[in-house]
This record gives C-alpha cells, structure tokens and sequence, in this order.
C-alpha cells in the first residue's frame, strides 16, 4: 500500500490522504450506468496471438484543496463552467443527493479554475500523484475512521440507507476499465469507499476482510479521459454533517487558517470543505518484450 499524508494536517486525524492497490471487489450487483453510449465501452477480450498482455497505466494528479465553508456558494460559476457531458452515474439525483458534484474540463481551463479557487480563498493543502492500472484499484485516501461510525447516504434506488463502518479509511476507489484495450484513454471508474487499512496475505482471510468493506455506488461516476483531461470534485452547497456520506467525505471540522480580506492581513480558522481536482497528466503503454 501506498500511502501519503497530508503535509498540513500531520497531526490532524480528519485530512489524511494517500494511494493503496487493493483487489477489486466483487459487486453485488451489476453496475448500470446513466448516459452510457455504445461507442464508449471498451472492447472485451485480450489479444489474440500473445502470450503476455501489454500493461497500460494511467499517470494522475490530485490536487486537494481547503474552502471556506461560508464560500461555498460562490462556487457556483466554477459549476456552471464545467461540463457533465460524458459523465456517467448510476443515478445522477442519488449522486447528488448524497451531495456530491462533479465537473470536467481540460488542462487549458486549469489556470481559470485555480484562479476561481483563489477568489474565495481557497487553499491547496496537498498534491498526489496516483497510477492506475487496467482492473486494478487504487485508492485515494480522504480521511481515517478511527471507530465505529453510523453513516447515513442514499442508495442507487433514492433510498434512504444507513452503514455501520470503521475503523478504517474513507477513501476514494478508482480504477481503469480499459479491458486490455491499446489506446489513448483511460476508462474511469470512481467511487467511495469504506476501506480496511490492509488486507491479510492468506486468500481466505482476505475475501473474509474485504466482505466489511462498504462501497457506495450512488456517490459513484464514470468518464473518459485523455492526457490534459480533469476533472473536479466537490460538495453541493449544501452538504450535511459527518453523519452524512457527503458531509464525512467533504468536512474538515477542524477547519483551517484562512485569508481575511482588509488593509491588515489577517487569518482566521474557519471550518473547511473539501475540493479536489484530479488532473490526467500521461497514458503509458508499455508493450512487453514477447
């Protein structure tokens, strides 16, 4: 596992962030996506004629950064400029129910949104960097739950649900669908997740663990992207509290230190949300030596 705390909040038990490969869990359903067109699945199937498949791996950055929760809704531009088409949900209402957003743009608009984080007094409290590789997840790591924790979010049907989890992480899963496909793309899938801080070397005992993982696949997207793609993620405006799958996956209730406006400069801590910007720096295909 791949871990990487974040350098603010060393001491903080609520920011916490960092990568970690874990086998995919089986799902316990199949996954049914909104806006899924034809021309965007991945071809099924290896490559005929090899005996070793070449591995393909997706090279990302995630940006995270602290808000001023007041702030929040003047956001709203940010929004509005971003786009949704070919994102794809299990049930769009049910993802933001949960209060989740999620926006894509490419590298041109970056500046623009680093400027528009700026203007509200955002600051950038970490960088990661994460490789994903075809059917293999990766875990982006939002926050320990250091005990027992009662969440309530809303499932793929709109139905209210409650999950007793921890202790453990909140992470972000990530992996790529690409399905041994060759080419320029990464098929992203993302969801959170509750995740165990390791899983046991014996087999038997590793498919015991990950039965007490909990994914929420309401909170779940999928999109395409290319080298110079992004994309952000972030809470409505209105996002609940930690009982919340939204409010414990966005809060830091231990707030930070913040810019005030004014001829004396001055800082004062405010409780904070979280904002990620998640960059597609490079796609590498590696063809293996036959």
């Amino acid at each position: 596992m791949k871990s990487l705390l974040w350098s603010t909040y060393i001491t903080s038990l609520l920011l916490v962030a960092g990568c970690s490969f874990r086998a995919q869990p089986k799902e316990e359903s199949p996954e049914i996506w909104e806006q899924t067109k034809l021309g965007e699945l991945a071809p099924v199937g290896g490559f005929p004629g090899r005996e070793v498949t070449p591995l393909v791996t997706t090279n990302l950055t995630a940006h995270i950064y602290d808000i001023p929760a007041d702030k929040l809704p003047q956001l709203s531009s940010l929004w509005q400029n971003l786009e949704l088409q070919g994102i794809r949900f299990r049930n769009h209402q049910a993802f933001r129910s949960n209060a989740f957003r999620i926006g894509r743009a490419d590298l041109e608009k970056w500046e623009w949104i680093q400027m528009s984080l700026g203007q509200i007094g955002a600051i950038k409290v970490s960088s990661c960097t994460l490789m994903l590789s075809d059917q293999e997840d990766t875990d982006l790591r939002i926050r320990p739950i250091p005990q027992r924790h009662n969440l309530h979010f809303t499932n793929s049907k709109q139905e209210a649900q409650q999950a007793d989890i921890g202790p453990g992480y909140l992470v972000l899963r990530m992996r790529d669908d690409r399905n041994y496909t060759l080419d320029q793309v990464c098929r992203l899938t993302a969801y959170p997740t509750f995740a165990l801080e390791s899983l046991p070397a014996s087999p038997e005992l590793a498919q015991h663990v990950k039965k007490q993982e909990v994914a929420f696949m309401a909170a779940g997207f999928k999109l395409n992207l290319r080298p110079n793609d992004l994309f952000v993620l972030g809470p409505e405006d209105y996002y609940g509290d930690q009982s919340t799958l939204g409010g414990l996956f966005f809060i830091n209730e231990s707030g930070n230190l913040f810019s005030q406006p004014g001829p004396h400069r001055s800082s004062q801590r405010k409780q904070a949300v979280r904002l990620m910007v998640v960059v597609c720096n490079a796609i590498h295909l590696n063809e293996p030596m036959l």
